[in-house]
């Protein structure tokens, strides 16, 4: 058996493991080298709480294209990580489907996106 014949026998049967189907609900904007393990230990603090995540795996590419992924991938939330939110440890939390923009910190990004997945 090939690994797609064994994904399509877990699918058919409904057996297919849920944790593996948990929706992103957070794309991780990744745009300054400088700033990598910073952000990485973000995501590290983040999927501790639960939150479904995806980082973007390339600090070169531009914010905008980074942010076009996202809303392609139909992710309905981008978290915008620079210099000055690393320094204040406030982060940026975009809604990719209204484009509103709040500032949060730690605590209340958790506690808003745990909130949103329920």
């Amino acid at each position: 058996f090939g690994a797609d014949r064994i994904y399509d026998v877990l699918e058919n049967l409904q057996r297919f493991p849920t944790s593996l189907l948990q929706t992103v609900t957070l794309f991780v904007a990744n745009f300054i080298p400088e700033i990598e393990n910073d952000v990485l230990q973000l995501c590290i603090e983040l999927r501790k709480n639960n939150i479904a995540l995806e980082l973007f795996p390339d600090s070169t590419v531009k914010l905008k294209k980074q942010l076009t992924v996202a809303s392609q991938k139909k992710i309905p939330f981008a978290l915008i990580v620079g210099d000055n939110e690393i320094k204040q440890q406030l982060y940026t939390l975009k809604n990719m489907l209204n484009g509103e923009q709040r500032t949060l910190n730690i605590n209340e990004l958790i506690s808003f996106l745990t909130n949103y997945e329920k």
